[in-house]
């Protein structure tokens, strides 16, 4: 139930922001045909195909709560990623790091590297991606780190609280999944800034 609930939501955005877009875009339309207008600039290409990549860094950091060989981990979760966006998408090498600890206080770490791709909707931003994921643990016996890798798949959302130009104060929901530790479910809620 909560989960349909959410999906209604965020296609409900999606919509809204699609239509928002579609009319932003209508209203660029010269009113008539006949008259070419140059831009302002003087150059004969629009300010869109001008545009071309542009370069994007971001910094995130929140919680996250996974499961972790039947057991909930609650963690600290920051990363950061760098990657080039264009119009209506982008692309992005990223790097996040969880430290937390289980219910019953064994610590949790893990560590991710990866590549996104994202499809931006004005204020919405939705993707996925794959990561390689190092997840360690420390023994209740020995105290030593017991570290397993594997690899990771994942997909997010965003929206942008906060748009100043192409910067941005965001707030993004994140879900994946791993190879390591039997296959652990996760995810995490972020606070970020896009330059």
């Amino acid at each position: 139930m909560k989960l349909s609930l959410a999906c209604s939501l965020v296609l409900g955005a999606l919509v809204v922001a699609s239509r928002a877009r579609a009319e932003n875009e209508l209203e660029a339309v010269p009113s008539s045909p006949d008259v070419a207008q140059a831009p302002p600039d003087g150059s004969t290409r629009s300010p869109e195909a001008k545009r071309g990549d542009t370069g994007a860094v971001l910094a995130s950091g929140g919680a996250s709560a996974r499961s972790l060989y039947g057991l909930p981990v609650l963690a600290l979760d920051v990363g950061g990623a760098v990657g080039v966006e264009r119009r209506h998408g982008g692309y992005f090498f990223s790097g996040r790091y969880e430290l937390g600890e289980t219910l019953h206080g064994l610590s949790v770490h893990a560590f991710r590297l990866g590549f996104s791709a994202e499809a931006i909707f004005d204020r919405i931003r939705l993707g996925g991606g794959l990561d390689v994921v190092d997840l360690g643990f420390r023994r209740a016996t020995d105290r030593s780190w017991v570290d397993e890798p594997g690899v990771g798949a994942f997909v997010f959302t965003s929206v942008d609280l906060v748009q100043l130009d192409r910067h941005a104060l965001f707030v993004g929901l994140r879900g994946d999944v791993d190879t390591p530790g039997r296959g652990t479910v996760g995810g995490a809620l972020v606070l970020g800034f896009r330059l």
